[in-house]
């Protein structure tokens, strides 16, 4: 509490008009309640000066009558409304229960009836001024005088209630005191009065406590005597705040936990904390502060011991416990693009699913008013470098979206760090609150300051390498440690009228120092923190710590279905990107830019005339390629940091036993959507700059699997990565193979000879879906634009007739020659394959060549035979290209320089490549007009550019096939995505 010099004058002047005159024998009495006032609030030397201001002021009155008079009234009117602007409502408080007690203790010294009327009058214009709840200063004044009919409820007697008990109030058992100390819960003042029955010398805060005079018992404050146990603040709080609820006990047994290859961890230690109890967890680094909370919290399993909650062994009731737990890691959980209001909103909606819509938002508004943070529920959070809220907030936001579950123990770890030390006071205070309300609260804390300090109930001290040095009420423990190392017991002594402490004396304690014959410290300890743990463990007596079984109350965790998870992930994953303004536009206008810019700089025009014809635009080819990777590069941009930004949030959500299924959906079915957006517009802008006329479905179909198998690549590393930097590393590394692969650059004939393919595309090509995608895309445009495709069959089949009348018979009639002249076996065979491979491809021919076997005998039946087929065909050639001059006459509306593009024509038919066929060991590898060739093979293997692709019985057009296995491939990479996420964050 801080003071004006001016206001403490108007204090001390409020006593002296208060001041009894008539009686010499009051003089001394007068004298020590405003002694007593100062003395417990000020320094030594302000409680002198401001005593001899009070005897000058008393002199300067002394004589003057005023109980006759309005006077007296006139000057308290005055100075209670000056000190009403000043003090706070709890230093009213104070100051009005020292000039009650006053007042009651001169009522049976004061004889005259008027003097004392005119205590009582200035009293009620103290009352009134200060407007002090009526129900308090009812029970205020039944204190002072004994009588505590009607409130009951808001005392609390210590004392030994072994031989009876007290029916109307609360008790507070105290087996070693003689006599009674009565406490009185004063709301206002967040603390008790106290008064002391009984013959025990006792003391508050190190100060003499005579019997019969009432004190303020305040937090931070200890009532001890020389053979009484200390009494704390808390002690008496939790029995006051927690008498009519639920009660929930944690039970550490002999737990421990090494690491291998270190002796790090958490040696053997056990300790018991009750409700209402908020525990603190302190010691250097690396002394196993988080190894302990994570044993402590279900989330590691320890080597030996158990950890109980009201009798229930933690690990083998995790599903049921975790309901009851609450964790809140030191680093944020909270979405940065969200305001405080969705943060909690979206949080709340995944565990409370027992509420309706309106009861979750009271919730979240009563919650956000709990804490102080409803006036800036409509900011968004932001990051901690990009601050919006301050550190203090973002704390107590996190710790809200536990207590939406309303844990009955609550895990906070280094809550005040990074704070400063208001906003770490505020952070601590609030936790004291919800230990209050019944609960267990445990922090791991560093440095606590002492206004920290004097709100904790117990404190559990590590030392070096996880030993325990001291469990215990953390007022007693720099006495504990001075005991242990033959120190003078002097905690508080210097300070107890400022109530500071600073806990780094507990750790310079126990790393004290031995010291030479010289006074120099030495680098050994004096107790070694194997010692410290000895004594800790006789000091805690093990074996005294029960573990009973209680009744556990209903946990208030209810998680919603799969669906509705699925439905809440969604939501707040859009909500979050809606609000990155930056975001938003890269998503909404990344794709058309590209797209734009591609396409100008492809869009070929004549050098003379300036025209654009779509026939003759020799980029076409490249257009189709670049489309592809520009979807792998958008499907991977948007997705690589996904599941890895919300890491920290999964750690949480998964504590709750979400559903990976429902989260992992709720970032696929966004990645579908945004890449079918962008996949949308980039298809509208190119597509039209360059006049790809029809196809448009077909293109965004393509090119949207293409995008979404490589969102599933994106949110695979996602979930491999631990940096952001390793994942847009390896980016790259995703996307250059299928670049590389995709058909459009390497040219697999012509390439190192252990990697080129003979006949269809090489494995390491089919596993890119680049490949797949490219060449459906190709494909499409090829054989299914609208010139094309009603004469795409008869066109691939005249291909296969020139091919046979000017390559295979001619080899054909070849190879029988050789064999008029040498009839050997290897010709034969030679022959037999060519004939093989003829009557599989125009079965018509198979009874007339069955009747003539390979021998040089038909040799001359075998060669007419040959020239009829080539004369067969032929006339079926004639027959086809007729049929297509009809369907091209009934089709004149269709212009072939609107639809044909002519370098794809070439591209895709090799037109400039020399090379027709590979005649290997017999067989005839067809490398004549690829995209007019349909491959043999019946398990969907093919060169590229296939029109058709079989599996099985079969055939279906490449495209279409392609995008078959296209989705498989975006099935298996959903798989693995699962897996990973599932096993490792979940």
């Amino acid at each position: 509490m801080y003071f004006k010099i001016e206001t403490l004058k108007n204090i001390v002047e409020l006593f002296g008009v208060f001041k009894f005159q008539e009686k010499d024998q009051a003089e001394i009495l007068d004298h020590s309640y405003v002694r007593q006032y100062l003395s417990i609030r000020f320094s030594k030397k302000v409680t002198l000066q401001m005593l001899d201001y009070y005897q000058d002021f008393v002199k300067l009155n002394q004589g003057e009558s005023k109980g006759e008079s309005s006077e007296c009234y006139n000057d308290v009117l005055f100075l209670t409304q000056k000190l009403y602007k000043e003090l706070s409502q709890s230093q009213k408080v104070e100051l009005y229960i020292a000039l009650l007690d006053y007042v009651v203790d001169n009522e049976v010294i004061i004889e005259d009836k008027a003097n004392l009327d005119r205590l009582y009058a200035q009293l009620k214009i103290v009352e009134k001024v200060f407007n002090i709840p009526a129900n308090e200063l009812e029970a205020i004044n039944g204190f002072l005088r004994d009588d505590f009919e009607n409130f009951s409820e808001s005392v609390i007697v210590v004392g030994n209630f072994k031989r009876f008990k007290l029916s109307t109030f609360h008790m507070f058992q105290k087996d070693d005191l003689k006599g009674t100390v009565t406490a009185l819960y004063v709301n206002s003042l967040g603390s008790f009065l106290i008064r002391y029955d009984g013959t025990d010398e006792l003391y508050l805060n190190k100060k003499v406590i005579f019997p019969e005079r009432v004190y303020q018992f305040s937090e931070g404050g200890v009532i001890e005597g020389t053979s009484v146990e200390p009494v704390y603040f808390s002690d008496l709080l939790i029995v006051f705040k927690n008498e009519d609820k639920n009660q929930i006990d944690l039970v550490c047994h002999k737990i421990s936990k090494t690491f291998k290859g270190t002796n790090l961890g958490v040696k053997e230690l056990s300790f018991k904390v009750e409700s209402s109890q908020l525990m603190a967890v302190m010691g250097g680094s690396g002394t196993g502060k988080t190894t302990l909370f994570r044993l402590l919290s279900g989330t590691e399993v320890p080597d030996m011991g158990n950890v109980y909650i009201n009798g229930y062994e933690l690990l083998e009731n995790i599903q049921v416990l975790k309901k009851h737990i609450g964790y809140v890691p030191q680093e944020d959980l909270l979405v940065e693009e969200l305001t405080v209001y969705q943060n909690l909103l979206y949080s709340a909606q995944l565990c409370r699913n027992d509420k309706s819509d309106e009861g979750i938002a009271d919730l979240v508004n009563s919650t956000l008013k709990d804490l102080g943070l409803y006036k800036i529920k409509d900011l968004k959070v932001g990051s901690p470098l990009d601050k919006v809220i301050s550190g203090g907030q973002r704390k107590r936001l996190n710790i809200a979206l536990e207590l939406m579950r309303k844990p009955s123990v609550l895990f906070v770890d280094e809550p005040t760090s990074g704070l400063s030390s208001s906003d770490s006071l505020m952070v601590m205070k609030l936790l004291k609150r919800v230990a209050l309300q019944g609960k267990i609260v445990i922090v791991n804390i560093h440095q606590p300051t002492s206004d920290i300090f004097f709100l904790l109930d117990k404190l559990l001290l590590l030392d070096e390498n996880g030993y325990a040095a001291y469990f215990g009420n953390p007022l007693s423990a720099s006495g504990y440690f001075k005991k242990h190392l033959g120190f003078v017991d002097s905690i508080r002594d210097d300070s107890v009228n400022y109530q500071q402490f600073n806990p780094e004396q507990l750790i310079q304690l126990i790393e004290y120092k031995k010291t030479s014959q010289h006074g120099e410290p030495l680098p050994e300890r004096k107790i070694k923190n194997t010692e410290w743990h000895d004594l800790f463990i006789e000091s805690c007596k093990y074996n005294d710590i029960k573990i009973e079984k209680n009744q556990l109350s209903e946990g208030l965790t209810f998680i919603p279905g799969v669906f509705k998870q699925f439905v809440i992930f969604f939501k707040r994953n859009i909500m979050t990107r809606i609000a990155d303004f930056q975001y938003m536009i890269m998503v909404m206008l990344g794709a058309p830019f590209l797209a734009l810019l591609m396409s100008v700089f492809l869009k070929y025009t004549d050098y003379v005339t300036h025209e654009y014809h779509f026939s003759d635009n020799d980029n076409l080819p490249v257009y189709l390629f670049i489309s592809i990777i520009v979807s792998m590069f958008l499907g991977l941009i948007i997705s690589s940091g996904e599941i890895f930004r919300d890491l920290k949030i999964i750690k949480r959500e998964s504590f709750l036993s979400l559903s990976p299924f429902a989260y992992l959906n709720s970032k696929v079915f966004y990645v579908l959507i945004v890449d079918a957006i962008q996949i949308l517009l980039f298809v509208v802008v190119g597509n039209t700059i360059l006049e790809i006329k029809g196809l448009f479905w077909q293109y965004v179909l393509i090119l949207w699997i293409t995008a979404v198998f490589s969102s599933m690549l994106g949110l695979f590393i996602s979930t491999r990565m631990k940096t952001v930097l390793s994942i847009y590393i390896m980016i790259p590394f995703l996307l250059i193979p299928q670049i590389l692969l995709a058909g459009a650059i390497l040219d697999f004939d012509k390439i190192h000879h252990l990697l080129a393919s003979k006949k269809y595309v090489p494995v390491y090509a089919d596993v890119n879906v680049s490949r797949w995608a490219y060449e459906a895309l190709v494909v499409l445009q090829f054989n299914e634009n609208e010139y094309e495709k009603d004469v795409s069959d008869d066109m691939i089949a005249q291909s296969e007739m020139v091919y046979y009348i000017n390559f295979v018979i001619p080899k054909l009639e070849t190879l029988l020659g050789a064999f008029q002249q040498s009839d050997d076996e290897d010709n034969q065979r030679k022959i037999e394959m060519l004939v093989d491979d003829l009557v599989t491809h125009y079965p018509d021919l198979k009874n007339s060549f069955e009747k003539l076997s390979i021998e040089r005998k038909n040799l001359y039946d075998l060669n007419q035979l040959v020239k009829k087929v080539k004369k067969w065909l032929r006339l079926k050639l004639k027959d086809s290209k007729a049929r297509v001059e009809a369907v091209r006459e009934a089709n004149k509306n269709v212009k072939k320089e609107d639809y044909f593009n002519q370098k794809l024509a070439d591209f895709v038919l090799q037109n400039g490549n020399f090379e027709k066929f590979r005649y290997i060991d017999g067989e005839m590898i067809r490398k004549y007009q690829p995209g007019y060739y349909v491959s043999e093979c019946n398990y969907g293997r093919s060169h590229y550019y296939a029109p058709y692709k079989t599996i099985g019985n079969l055939t279906l057009k490449t495209w279409v096939f392609n995008l078959y296995v296209m989705v498989l491939a975006v099935l298996i990479t959903y798989i693995f995505v699962f897996v990973y996420l599932k096993r490792d964050k979940f």
